[in-house]
């Protein structure tokens, strides 16, 4: 199911009066399969009819029934008791569909046996605080009797719900505080409302401003918080279930949490594919291009995304595994930094058993919370503030100050540059090294249009390097310079007052006099090659050494320019 903000004007939502009869039939068939299939995995109740049938997911038999029925296009999930309507393509939400809500979850979680005439009463009046008080698992509402809880052993399985409150500290905006929130920084991108640089269907039309606020936002230019360290002494003190998070930073993995404790439901750039054909692109590539203010496309000019989740994209598989594998297990649910408007991840809180305590640190209220009296507990501030004052009670305020103290800092993240131009080696390097640096090269010259000759290396003859004078390291040194800057031959220098004579020798002499070389040239591969040359008589005897041949554009591998929108190389990554 796609990651979507829910619609608050569905114009389908049928009325009061027509809800009973389905609300009821569907709240009979909470634990059954569907009406089709009888799978048991993914189904959705009919807001119209009452009929269960299994998700697109699975079989699709309710859309199959929506789209044959025409009218009934509103439907619950009976996982997370979320609604989708079929016309409009979207979660949506009312205080109808509240009301329906509460019913259908006094029914999946009941604190007692519902008769038909109980049911209808909750359908009609909504009443659920009329519940019998049983034992609650916290003696106190407020962090205190979260902390007992804890401490007790009571609660010991804890599942962590998070999301971008928790890396304001870090300096990473939230989405939607009013004046600071991302959603209220994008005026510059003229977009056509802020969601929609995070909407797959506009992202494909117009990528740039996401990929430059990718830039502002990638992983690596900041450190955890208090909050990703408090959910790492969760971790480190056996208690962690599981952290679902809807953030995209990373920050959990650099604040040393494990991997197969984290549940990233809407993705993050740890991998990236293209829209296009699926093709998976290495993470270096895609922060390379990103960083460099262009746009990574696939070789088959497709865009590449990292792999997070956009408005109308499905949530990766593994959020659904651990959902089922860990919430009925779960015997306390922290939820921190969210505002549960983000279905399926809101949902969440739906899935814990109906004793199970339910802790929300925030700013505000928000989702579906303190429908119960004897579960849920509400701690109003920063993040940060909160995970403090809960590590306090547990007795683990200095532990929690001394991680954070003593984590290693983040460097910030810099792109990797562009394989650099082949060296040129210097006369006094030995022909082993210039051999390997050969044999490793992978620049590509940008003019050479011809192919090289090849042939095996064992065949060409070796060369005994001269001994150079300071003068033409110096000259060799400024080629180098030269080359770096421009893919231009360098212009010959004249050596500066050399202690020794230096005689060179006229292209005809030159030829008489230097042993054999094998000079350096790319192929279409990019990979440099040995060039046999023939053998040449000995050298003629003259009063000082004599300079090697200089190097010809031809001889040096250097980096074709970057392109714009440049694409990744087609080797698999």
């Amino acid at each position: 199911m796609a990651a979507v903000t829910p619609k608050t004007n569905c114009p389908h939502i049928p009325t009061d009066d027509l809800l009973l009869s389905p609300v009821t039939a569907i709240a009979d068939k909470l634990h059954q399969g569907c009406e089709e299939c009888h799978q048991c995995k993914e189904n959705w109740g009919c807001l119209h009819c009452g009929t269960v049938q299994c998700s697109r997911d699975q079989n699709g038999h309710m859309a199959a029934h929506s789209a044959k029925t025409i009218f009934h296009t509103c439907v619950v999930s009976l996982t997370d008791l979320s609604f989708w309507c079929y016309a409009c393509d979207s979660y949506v939400t009312s205080p109808e569909l509240e009301a329906v809500y509460k019913t259908l979850e006094a029914r999946k979680f009941p604190p007692e046996k519902v008769d038909g005439e109980g049911l209808e009463k909750m359908v009609e009046g909504l009443s659920i605080s009329e519940k019998p008080k049983e034992e609650a698992v916290i003696k106190s509402f407020d962090l205190a009797g979260v902390a007992e809880a804890i401490k007790s052993g009571r609660c010991r399985k804890i599942i962590v719900m998070t999301g971008a409150g928790i890396s304001v500290s870090a300096g990473i905006p939230d989405f939607r505080t009013p004046g600071t929130g991302l959603y209220y920084t994008l005026e510059r991108f003229n977009l056509p409302e802020p969601k929609a640089i995070f909407e797959i269907s506009y992202f494909q039309s117009n990528p740039k401003p996401f990929f430059v606020l990718a830039k502002e936002l990638y992983p690596g230019l900041f450190k955890p918080t208090k909050s990703h360290y408090f959910i790492r002494l969760l971790h480190q003190k056996g208690l962690l279930l599981r952290n679902f998070t809807q953030n995209i930073d990373t920050l959990e993995v650099i604040a040393g949490i494990p991997d197969d404790k984290l549940v990233f439901a809407h993705g993050s750039f740890s991998t990236a594919h293209c829209v296009l054909c699926n093709k998976a692109h290495s993470v270096d590539f895609v922060k390379q291009t990103i960083f460099a203010d262009d746009i990574p496309r696939c070789s088959c000019s497709g865009l590449v995304k990292p792999d997070i989740v956009f408005f109308g994209e499905g949530l990766p598989e593994r959020f659904w595994k651990c959902m089922d594998e860990d919430f009925p297990s779960c015997d306390l649910l922290l939820v921190i930094g969210t505002s549960l408007v983000v279905y399926p991840f809101a949902g969440l809180v739906s899935q814990p058993g109906d004793k199970v305590p339910r802790v929300l640190i925030n700013r505000e209220k928000v989702g579906r919370f303190f429908h119960w009296e004897d579960r849920d507990v509400f701690w109003a501030g920063n993040c940060d503030d909160g995970v403090q004052a809960l590590a306090d009670l547990l007795g683990w305020g200095t532990e929690l100050q001394a991680l954070m103290d003593t984590a290693p800092l983040v460097d910030i993240a810099k792109p990797k540059p562009n394989p650099e131009p082949a060296p040129i080696a210097s006369p006094s390097s030995t022909a082993e090294s210039s051999s390997t640096s050969t044999s490793t090269s992978t620049a590509t010259s940008a003019s050479s249009s011809t192919s090289a000759s090849t042939v095996d290396s064992s065949t060409t003859p070796k060369t005994t390097p001269t001994t150079a004078t300071p003068d033409i390291v110096s000259k060799i040194s400024a080629i180098d310079a030269e080359l770096d800057a421009s893919t231009k031959p360098p212009e010959p220098t004249t050596p500066t007052a050399p202690t020794t004579p230096i005689i060179t020798p006229s292209p005809s002499e030159q030829a008489a006099v230097t042993p054999a070389t094998t000079p350096v040239e790319p192929t279409k591969e990019g990979v440099s090659v040995a060039v046999a040359s023939k053998e040449v008589p000995a050298p003629v005897s003259v009063p000082v050494p004599v300079p090697t041949t200089k190097p010809e554009a031809s001889d040096v591998a250097v980096t074709a320019p970057v392109t714009k929108d440049q694409q990744e190389p087609s080797q698999k990554s």
